[in-house]
């Protein structure tokens, strides 16, 4: 059934799409009907190659805290709009990594998240794909930052 939606939302619109214009020609409606294929294609490979799989994350997870110095450390939550969401000190790394999983858990975001870090060792926790459904859209619960509390 995943498999079929994509197929038939190619072909409906690239059909529309040749009735509609100056080309009712056959040759027009497979061109068009390509093109709508590659771009599912693309789109499909763009999301796939974007997760990052349970072990990929534990290893850079794991990585980047080892390199983290410090007596405490600092969670900001980001709301998907970018805005600050909250700011939790902690003492030790396992505190603020257990407070940064419970808290995803809860917000349904469970595994689907990607972890990465930049160059002064703070450590982005972002949600893979947000649910573009409901008016408060903006205040979800985005990711979280991990860094070192000065």
């Amino acid at each position: 059934m995943k498999t079929l939606a994509p197929v038939l939302l190619c072909f409906a619109p690239s059909i529309a799409v040749a009735k509609s214009s100056n080309g009712n020609d056959p040759i027009s409606m497979v061109i068009s009907m390509v093109v709508m294929v590659l771009l599912v294609l693309i789109c499909y490979a763009a999301v796939v190659m974007n997760q990052q799989t349970p072990e990929e994350r534990e290893t850079a997870t794991q990585a980047n805290i080892d390199k983290m110095e410090g007596t405490s450390f600092l969670v900001t939550y980001v709301n998907q709009s970018g805005n600050t969401r909250s700011q939790y000190t902690f003492l030790t790394k396992q505190q603020a990594m257990r407070h940064i999983t419970s808290t995803f858990n809860r917000s349904s975001i469970k595994d689907n998240y990607n972890v990465s870090a930049d160059k002064n060792g703070n450590i982005f926790f972002q949600r893979v794909f947000h649910n573009g459904r409901g008016r408060k859209e903006g205040k979800v619960l985005g990711g979280a930052i991990l860094s070192v509390a000065t």
